[in-house]
């Protein structure tokens, strides 16, 4: 049975907050209210590593889609014969999907103590 992704729907977007001195913030953001065009922030990055600000955000407000596209991926290939769905070649491509999309769905998220 397929999981269903109970965070912040998407789709979600970047914007980018400039500041006097040359602080920058990236925040990305989810839309919640299409018709007014309200939004909610889903999290914010600050400019400690400009060159990898961008990248990260545009990965994360990518999450929803990517999620969604690679769930739908795994329901076709379960729907192939098994030598075709998994064998060979696609096995170490099909586990390294699962574990992602496990990974989205764990209960006890990894955390790190600094």
């Amino acid at each position: 049975m397929e999981s269903k992704f109970k965070g912040t729907p998407g789709p979600w977007y970047t914007q980018k907050y400039k500041y006097k001195g040359g602080y920058e913030e990236l925040m990305v953001n989810a839309i919640i209210d299409p018709i007014h065009g309200h939004s909610a922030p889903v999290c914010m990055m600050c400019d400690y590593e400009k060159d990898q600000m961008d990248d990260n955000a545009r990965l994360i407000a990518a999450a929803p889609e990517l999620l969604d596209a690679l769930q739908e991926l795994m329901k076709g290939v379960a729907g192939l014969p098994p030598l075709a769905a998994i064998a060979g070649a696609l096995n170490q491509q099909y586990q390294k999907a699962e574990a992602a999309i496990n990974k989205v769905f764990r209960d006890d998220p990894e955390s790190e103590e600094y």
